[in-house]
Formats: C-alpha cells, structure tokens, sequence
C-alpha cells in the first residue's frame, strides 16, 4: 500500500500501513483572525499589560478577571486567556502568537443586561411620581 494519500490534512505516521490521524486534522486550519474590539483579544491584551516578567500577581488576576466579566467572559474562560499568554510570555513569543490559540476559547454572545435597565427605570419613574405627588399636596 502506497504511503501517500490524496488528502493532503490527512498524515500517515506509525509502523505498517495503519494510519493515524495527525492532530493537524482536529484544528481548523487557518482561524479566523481576531478582531481588535473581540473580547478575548481584548482580555488577552490586558494580561499582557499585567504581567510582571511571566508572573501575575494575585491582585492583578483579580482584576483582569473582573475586566474579562464585564467583557462577557467566563471566569474559566479569563483562566485560560492568562494560562495562554502566560505561556507566550514564557516562551519568550509576542501575544501575536497566542492570537491562534485564544480561539480554543468559546466566542461569547453579551448577555443582555436590559432587564437591569429596566428595573432603573421602574424605580427612577416611580421615585418621579411620588416627588409629584408630594410637590402637588405642599402646594
């Protein structure tokens, strides 16, 4: 049997015939790029002004993870985005370079927060009328 294959992700390693799926064909082969407003990107970027050497203090953690909340992230996710630049800054690689990994992290929808807007309307409206109410039997 012929070790070439049609497929060019497809790479044949082992002993005999077997094939064995190399892990190239598990990534997406060229991801998208990341825009610079994306909220990982953006996560990504504030650890890297963070970090002191290849460290984090704990106090830094704490608020970039509360920066990536309010991004929409989850606090797992705000770990791994640190777990990902750290290791860049280890290895001595610019954050360019992590931009590919960043994408193992799931792209997150904003939650709505129009229910919390709303509920400050009601209360605003409401503390309105009865400023009314009171202005109208003083006078």
């Amino acid at each position: 049997m012929s070790r070439t294959t049609t497929n060019p992700r497809l790479v044949l390693r082992g002993a005999g015939d077997r094939p064995v799926v190399s892990r190239r064909t598990r990534t997406q082969p060229n991801p998208p790029a990341l825009e610079v407003n994306d909220p990982r990107w953006v996560m990504a970027v504030r650890v890297r002004e963070s970090l002191q050497g290849t460290c984090l203090t704990a106090e830094s953690r704490r608020r970039v993870i509360r920066i990536g909340r309010l991004l929409g992230l989850t606090d797992f996710d705000c770990n791994v985005i640190i777990a990902i630049v750290q290791d860049a800054a280890r290895r001595g690689e610019d954050i360019h370079s992590a931009a590919d990994t960043l994408h193992v992290v799931p792209q997150r929808k904003p939650q709505p927060r129009c229910a919390k807007w709303r509920t400050v309307a009601w209360v605003a409206s409401l503390l309105a009328l009865e400023a009314v109410v009171i202005w109208a039997l003083v006078i």
